[in-house]
């Protein structure tokens, strides 16, 4: 019978695994959820598998912009014209119901989502009674034959990666937790919670596809005794490694207010201070730091473009190597 070590390994080598899907990680992770007899962590796993409730409180992960697109119809005398797959301006509806239109609650499970991305996209049907909200903005006879939402596929596999990062996280600081200290079942679920709460409990919304898993990410845990994860190509940080990382990570925060604003400026700042709280520690864990400068790498290009100085854009490629 597979103990929490044996689980815990398995799950590091899936989750750095680029060919396994998320759906069948978790059916690993429910599997650890009750091991664990955590029940933060069990309610987690069991939304995302089977898909969240109109009256739960959703994650801010699942929080998406959309964009909104119909069929349109124009009744003239004597003809009738169509326009099809047309994107739809509802600048002119009332505030709440552009709120409601541009931003979606995504409820679909983990499975569902991978197949959305396999299609290219989602479409979520607009009611009835909003695309009548939207037909009295237009002019000239035309109306909303029927309307729907589409979320981007970079959104929804955004998504998963930063499910798949956070739990990553989670996995890598329980395993250090559960393997370098003899606790109690009450301490250790305190624990669990706690860590739970501070890295997938605090997840945040972003398009950023991460690329977890290559040749420097393969990861073995050890023995009952001592299951602490080690990581296979690497070694400690230096004293002189862990200085040039604060450095770059004071840099990086300096410019932040003036090139990042909303998800963006939410996910750098929760990125710094994951690398903050590893920096602190005796031993940080090199995969941990090294996932959270590859996402602020990603979104300095992408987001603030050349307007970081190169030479904090080459420090942040020769850290990551």
């Amino acid at each position: 019978m597979e103990n929490i070590t044996d689980i815990l390994d398995q799950l590091v080598t899936d989750i750095t695994n680029p060919e396994r899907s998320l759906s069948d990680i978790f059916l690993k992770v429910k599997v650890l959820a009750f091991k664990l007899n955590s029940q933060e962590l069990k309610q987690w796993v069991e939304k995302e598998v089977n898909g969240y409730d109109s009256d739960d409180e959703y994650p801010k992960y699942r929080s998406l912009p959309t964009a909104i697109y119909g069929n349109l119809i124009q009744d003239l005398p004597g003809r009738t014209i169509y326009r099809r797959n047309e994107k739809l301006v509802i600048d002119y509806v009332s505030q709440e119901t552009y709120e409601s239109l541009t931003r979606l609650n995504l409820s679909s499970s983990i499975s569902e989502i991978e197949e959305f991305i396999k299609s290219g996209n989602a479409h979520v049907s607009v009611p009835h009674y909003i695309q009548a909200e939207i037909s009295k903005t237009f002019s000239n006879y035309w109306h909303v034959e029927s309307a729907w939402r589409v979320i981007s596929g970079s959104y929804l596999v955004g998504v998963l990666n930063s499910i798949k990062s956070r739990l990553l996280d989670f996995i890598m600081e329980l395993n250090q937790t559960l393997g370098t200290r003899n606790l109690s079942l009450s301490d250790r679920q305190r624990e669990v919670n706690e860590l739970f709460r501070n890295t997938i409990g605090n997840i945040s919304a972003t398009t950023i596809n991460l690329n977890i898993g290559n040749s420097n990410n393969n990861l073995n845990t050890g023995d009952n005794q001592n299951s602490t994860i080690t990581q296979k190509n690497t070694q400690n940080y230096t004293s002189n490694e862990i200085e040039k990382i604060k450095e770059l990570v004071v840099a990086i925060k300096a410019g932040i207010d003036k090139h990042f604003d909303g998800d963006y400026k939410y996910v750098m700042e929760a990125e710094i201070r994951k690398i903050e709280s590893q920096i602190e520690k005796p031993t940080p864990i090199k995969l941990i730091v090294n996932s959270a400068l590859q996402v602020m790498y990603e979104l300095m290009i992408e987001a603030a473009g050349s307007a970081y100085s190169p030479i904090i854009l080459e420090q942040l490629r020769n850290v990551l190597g």
